[in-house]
């Protein structure tokens, strides 16, 4: 027979098994193991991955469970040639620039 609480802790253990989020669990007698992964569970136990090691955790002994915060991976934007703005005179009159191509010297052949 299933029990009400059961269906919202079972969605918890099913989400965090399927995306491998690490999480810190708190046992009763104070121990807290900390980044480890959901591999499986049950209806009394939970089997966790640490460091390539598998344990069997009794869910009578789990006082919590907290996921660890995901941390965002920085990506620096690209770069960009931004376009400064033409300076301006007094009167605000735009200053035209004009933009020269490289000049090409020719080689001496002899």
């Amino acid at each position: 027979m299933s029990h009400p609480g059961q269906t919202v802790q079972n969605e918890m253990w099913n989400r965090l098994r399927k995306t491998h989020c690490p999480v810190s669990i708190y046992l009763c007698n104070g121990v807290k193991l900390s980044r480890v992964v959901i591999t499986s569970f049950d209806m009394y136990a939970v089997t966790i991955r640490t460091a390539g090691e598998t344990h069997l955790v009794c869910k009578s002994s789990i006082a919590t469970v907290l996921p660890e915060p995901r941390k965002e991976i920085y990506q620096a934007p690209a770069i960009r040639h931004q376009r400064t703005p033409a300076p301006t005179t007094p009167n605000n009159i735009p200053v035209v620039t004009v933009k020269r191509r490289p000049i090409k010297f020719m080689r001496d052949e002899n």
